[in-house]
């Protein structure tokens, strides 16, 4: 408790003296996060008990974070942070989703309400999963299409066959859970690999970490977009 306390008082701290120089839209920004962290659980709300769980997280950690970043680090909010928030933020509900996907069947057998658990068949679960896989990359190109954001963000594209990894593995799972699954040097760093086959969880953490991995990489082909971005209009 005495910890919880040394933090939040630190961060109220940090967050008054933002308050303080950039004005009230942090105020909203905050407040909406809130209210989002306290009703995830309680009453009368309870949004994580409605399946509404995993969306509020990436809601939270996508464009309310990056909104509130951007307002902080640079005084106001542009519409491509917010863009980009979007897309971030559907990456990072898919790595819950994709967790409540492979628990559909324990957490129904408990009565616990995931995000899944919204779609009654396989195939609906599985659009889901593409919908929150694809959609980050198709936000980003109307936006180019647009002309609203530099083409240099077409390097994100480079995140493709991952995202396509990811895809036909939660496609596999739905058509036949018990498959093996063959894990691919390019899929990135997934820890502590021959203990998990070992105990034999490859089939849930391998989706786990590509969906995790995903995020990292778009995140890094975002940065040098952007660097890439600055590069070209000197």
């Amino acid at each position: 408790l005495g910890v919880c306390a040394l933090l939040a008082g630190a961060a109220l701290l940090c967050g008054g003296y933002i308050l303080w120089i950039r004005g009230s839209q942090i105020f909203f920004i905050v407040l909406a996060a809130g209210l989002l962290g306290l009703f995830y659980s309680a009453k009368p709300l309870c949004l994580s008990y409605r399946g509404l769980g995993e969306p509020v997280i990436g809601l939270m950690f996508g464009p309310l974070l990056m909104a509130g970043v951007s307002i902080s680090a640079c005084g106001q909010l542009k519409a491509e942070v917010v863009v980009v928030g979007l897309a971030m933020g559907m990456l990072v509900t898919n790595i819950l989703y994709t967790h409540s996907v492979l628990d559909f069947s324990a957490d129904q057998s408990v009565g616990k309400k995931t995000m899944a658990a919204l779609f009654s068949t396989p195939r609906g679960r599985l659009a889901g999963s593409a919908a929150l896989t694809f959609g980050p990359f198709v936000l980003l190109c109307i936006d180019i299409a647009m002309g609203t954001r530099s083409p240099a963000y077409l390097l994100t594209l480079m995140c493709l066959p991952l995202a396509a990894a990811l895809y036909a593995s939660m496609a596999e799972f739905c058509k036949d859970p018990q498959r093996p699954v063959m894990r691919q040097a390019w899929f990135g760093p997934m820890g502590k690999w021959e203990a998990i086959c070992s105990q034999g969880l490859d089939w849930f953490l391998l989706r786990w970490f590509l969906s995790r991995n995903l995020v990292s990489l778009f995140a890094g082909t975002c940065i040098l977009s952007s660097l890439l971005e600055e590069v070209l209009s000197l």
